[in-house]
């Protein structure tokens, strides 16, 4: 079967406001293509960010174009977040995060992925907080237990840096969406796509 590789990031603005594009792409196309998610790695040590004004102000000058396109929604509590200078804005928590869902239940990863931008977009909640991710967990049925043990361990650590290799290597910039056919792999999308014209536009891979 062919698939379709999404490459995003738990941090980028413009991968949470295509979440529930990418979604519905998943829920019509399921039969049609494999899925696969990526993380890609964009803010990761040494090159993260600390809170601070700046980084506020630098947030709330990007955040409205992509409110205004998407429909998507960004919190007070996110900028509070954002000021925070003992916060470090890091896309490794969050990212190894959904690396382990995909081997605890990979199933539901993409929906995974998009709630944990929920929360941190419309509710500021700190993606290095293990409490951020439970309610994901209990609504998605996944194994809290062994993802509190597991989650930022060195092991899990390493295979989301394995995988923000393999994202770089498909994907300049964030969301990225490839698709593979007969082996042959292309770009469709790279940032924000309206839902419709996706839709019609994978329609002829099918």
């Amino acid at each position: 079967m062919n698939k379709l590789i999404y490459v995003m990031d738990p941090l980028c603005g413009w991968c949470y406001g295509n979440s529930a594009n990418m979604l519905a792409i998943k829920d019509q196309f399921a039969g049609q293509f494999e899925f696969e998610l990526l993380m890609g790695g964009m803010w990761v040590p040494p090159h993260t960010r600390m809170g601070g004004d700046d980084l506020s102000k630098f947030m709330e000058d990007h955040a409205p174009p992509m409110e205004q396109t998407t429909g998507a929604t960004v919190s007070k509590a996110y900028y509070e977040l954002a000021k925070n200078t003992n916060y470090e804005f890091s896309s490794l928590p969050g990212s190894a995060a959904s690396v382990l869902v995909k081997e605890l239940k990979p199933e539901v990863v993409f929906e995974f992925a998009s709630s944990v931008q929920k929360r941190f977009y419309q509710e500021g909640m700190p993606l290095d907080q293990f409490n951020t991710y439970q309610p994901i967990l209990i609504n998605l049925g996944i194994d809290e237990k062994r993802f509190e043990e597991e989650w930022m361990t060195e092991q899990n650590l390493k295979n989301a840096q394995a995988e923000f290799n393999t994202a770089r290597s498909l994907a300049q910039g964030y969301p990225t969406l490839l698709i593979e056919l007969d082996g042959q792999l292309g770009k469709i999308a790279s940032g924000y796509f309206p839902l419709d014209a996706m839709q019609n536009h994978l329609k002829q891979f099918v």
